[in-house]
């Protein structure tokens, strides 16, 4: 297992495996501790210089549902944004019958 990381670290890993693209779960390991992981790649995520390994359940949890929530904020387009851009296609759209 530690042999697979290594070689997978060595091939480039994950691309930018704390990016606000990511998404990420938490599974328990065999030893009994938790590791949060991106869910794509199943790559042990790195969330602040950090690798997420050997964590209590609690933790694991907490930092999850931390940095997923994070992700979700930064992903968000503002209301005002997104309320002016239908408006704007919605009179585009209009305008073409008149």
């Amino acid at each position: 297992m530690v042999r697979a990381h290594a070689v997978w670290d060595d091939e480039g890993g994950a691309p930018r495996q704390d990016s606000m693209h990511s998404a990420y779960g938490k599974r328990i390991e065999a030893d009994g501790s938790w590791t949060i992981y991106h869910v794509f790649s199943g790559v042990p995520a790195t969330i602040g210089g950090d690798l997420m390994l050997g964590m209590n359940s609690n933790d694991a949890l907490d930092q999850m549902t931390k940095t997923n929530l994070d992700n979700f904020r930064r992903r968000a387009v503002p209301l005002g944004i997104l309320k002016g851009r239908f408006l704007a296609a919605w009179w585009v759209r209009l305008s073409k019958h008149f």
